[in-house]
C-alpha cells in the first residue's frame, strides 16, 4: 500500500470524529430569505461509513459545503450552528487552520471529475502539486522550492504508487494525460486517488458515481469501500440511491428540504422505515418482483423562501394531521439507534 509519513495505523475506537450540530444556512437572493438548511445535526465516528440520503434539492451537498466553509464567496449567506472536527469548531477557526484540515484531515470527492480536475494541467502535475503542497515527503521538503527536480521526481514516484493503489492501469500514461483524455470512470478514480493522497481521517463523497454507468458505478463503489476499509478512514457518502447506501454504510441520515427527518442503522431504517418520506423513498426502489408496482412521490420540495410553518413534508404527506401544519415535530427515539421526526410517534419519549 501507499506508504507516506502521515500514514497511521488507525483503529476504530468508537469516538466521534466529525459532528454537525444545529447547522442552518440562510441565503439572500433578490430581496428574499431562503432557509436552505434548518438545524441539521449528524455525527460520524472514527472509521465509520455514514450515508446522507434525500432527493435532489434536499440540501445534502450544501450541508457538506457549508460545514467545510466551501460555499462560493459570491453568494450572500448566513450560517448558524457548530461543526466539530477532532473537537475544534470549523465555523470559528481561521483560514490557515482550515487549509491544513482540507485534504489532510477532511477531503471531498465530487460527482463530476471533469468539473474538479484542472483541464490545463496533466494528472501527474495535479497529484504532484498536492503531494508537495501538503509536505507529504517529510519536513525536509520544506527547505526546497516546489520546482526542484529531485523533489518532483520523488513526488512523482508517490503519485504512481497511489494510482496503483486505486487499481489504475498504465499509471505512467495516466500521469501524462490531461483530464479530457480520461473516461468518466478513470477520472473518478483519479479523484479518489487525489483524496487518498494525504490519508485523510474523513472522506466526504458527494454522489461519486452519479456521472457513471451502472457497471462503472459498481466498480467505483467497490474500490471506494475497499480503500476506506484498508485505511480505516471514515466516510460520509452523499447519495439519492438507497441501494448504494445499503451496500456501503453502517448508518444513514434521511434528509428532506434541509432537515434530518430520520436516522439510524441502515438495515433498521430500510426494513422498518418510520418517516412517511423514508417510506416513499423505499417504495420507489425497483424490486426483484416484476409485479411490484412502483409508487412515486407527488409534488416537489417546498419553496425555501416560504416553507410550511410546521413539518416541511406536510404538503406531500398522505399521513398528515392538523399538528403537522401548525408546528414542527422534534426528533424522538423509537428504539436504540433509530430516531425520527414525525408526529405519528409523538407519544414516544423525546430525545434529550
Amino acid at each position: 500500500m501507499y506508504d507516506i509519513q502521515t500514514l497511521t495505523n488507525r483503529k476504530q475506537t468508537g469516538e466521534i470524529l466529525f459532528q454537525i450540530k444545529d447547522l442552518s444556512l440562510t441565503l439572500y437572493s433578490q430581496g428574499k430569505l431562503a432557509r436552505i438548511l434548518n438545524n441539521v445535526s449528524l455525527h460520524i465516528k472514527e472509521s465509520e461509513v455514514v450515508g446522507l440520503i434525500g432527493e435532489t434539492g434536499s440540501g445534502k451537498s450544501l450541508t457538506a459545503l457549508t460545514a467545510l466553509r466551501l460555499l462560493p464567496p459570491s453568494i450572500s449567506a448566513s450560517v448558524e450552528g457548530e461543526v466539530f472536527f477532532e473537537g475544534r469548531n470549523l465555523l470559528t477557526e481561521d483560514e490557515d487552520y482550515l487549509r491544513t484540515i482540507r485534504g489532510s484531515g477532511i477531503c471531498i470527492i465530487f460527482q463530476d471529475p471533469m468539473s474538479y480536475l484542472n483541464p490545463v494541467l496533466t494528472v501527474g502535475r495535479q497529484l504532484v502539486d498536492v503531494i508537495l503542497a501538503h509536505n507529504l515527503l517529510g519536513e525536509s521538503s520544506r527547505r526546497f522550492p516546489l520546482y526542484k527536480g529531485d523533489l518532483r521526481k520523488k513526488a512523482t514516484t508517490h503519485a504512481l504508487q497511489i494510482l496503483k493503489d486505486v487499481r489504475i492501469p498504465r499509471q505512467e500514461m495516466i500521469l501524462r494525460s490531461y483530464p479530457h483524455e480520461l473516461s468518466g470512470g478513470m477520472g473518478q478514480r483519479v479523484l479518489i486517488a487525489m483524496a487518498l493522497l494525504c490519508n485523510p481521517q474523513l472522506i466526504i463523497a458527494d454522489e461519486p458515481t452519479a456521472s457513471l454507468d451502472v457497471t462503472l458505478q459498481a466498480q467505483t463503489l467497490r474500490l471506494l469501500k475497499q480503500m476506506v476499509q484498508e485505511r480505516k478512514t471514515a466516510l460520509l457518502l452523499i447519495s439519492h440511491d438507497l441501494g448504494i447506501i445499503r451496500s456501503m454504510c453502517h448508518r444513514v441520515y434521511v434528509m428532506y428540504a434541509g432537515e434530518i427527518v430520520e436516522s439510524g442503522d441502515v438495515e433498521t431504517v430500510i426494513h422498518k422505515p418510520a418517516h412517511p418520506y423514508t417510506q416513499k423513498l423505499i417504495d420507489a426502489i425497483p424490486g426483484r418482483r416484476l409485479d411490484k408496482r412502483l409508487t412515486g412521490l407527488e409534488g416537489t420540495v417546498c419553496d425555501f423562501t416560504e416553507p410550511p410553518a410546521g413539518c416541511r413534508f406536510e404538503p406531500r404527506c398522505s399521513s398528515r394531521m392538523l399538528a403537522c401544519k401548525l408546528e414542527k415535530p422534534i426528533l424522538i427515539e423509537l428504539e436504540p439507534n433509530h430516531q425520527v421526526s414525525c408526529f405519528l410517534y409523538e407519544n414516544r419519549n423525546h430525545l434529550e
